[in-house]
């Protein structure tokens, strides 16, 4: 089970920077980035409450 939480945050830290550092040519526009960012947070946070669960 750790390994799988391990993976999905590996995995998803390297999806976000690589949109923090590089972005795609879909996140110039401003509502676009701001969507992009609110959902990887939120799925962050949800991956984050989930592992919580699973922990205790």
């Amino acid at each position: 089970m750790y390994a799988i939480m391990i993976y999905m945050a590996a995995a998803g830290a390297l999806m976000l920077g690589a949109q923090a550092v590089r972005p795609s040519q879909a996140l110039g526009n401003d509502h676009h980035r701001r969507l992009y960012w609110g959902g990887a947070l939120a799925s962050v946070g949800l991956v984050g409450i989930i592992a919580g669960v699973l922990v205790i």
